[in-house]
């Protein structure tokens, strides 16, 4: 997990590069069901453990995620992601949320 999200921390994405889309969907996907089956052990361990002692943020994971999810391809990927939101949603600042 945490190779997922410092690579989706770090790596820019380019819909003009083909095959862009499918994987940063797929990336999004395996974390957001993270996010989705245990959210507050991928808070507390993904996130506040792993990311922090590579020198990330709760707020820069929250703006590669969001900058990222225009990269969805499928409707499935999409309403997996929603869900995945409304789970962190209580979780996020009022700066985040604006």
């Amino acid at each position: 997990m945490l190779e997922a999200l410092v690579y989706l921390i770090e790596w820019k994405a380019m819909k003009s590069i083909q095959g862009s889309n499918l994987f940063f969907s797929q990336l999004l996907c395996y974390i957001n069901r993270a996010i989705i089956v245990k959210p507050q052990d991928f808070l507390a361990q993904s996130i506040n453990v792993d990311l922090r002692q590579r020198g990330y943020s709760f707020e820069q994971f929250v703006q590669a995620w969001l900058q990222k999810m225009d990269m969805l391809v499928s409707w499935e990927a999409t309403r997996i992601n929603t869900i995945a939101v409304f789970s962190l949603l209580p979780h996020f600042s009022a700066e985040l949320v604006r």
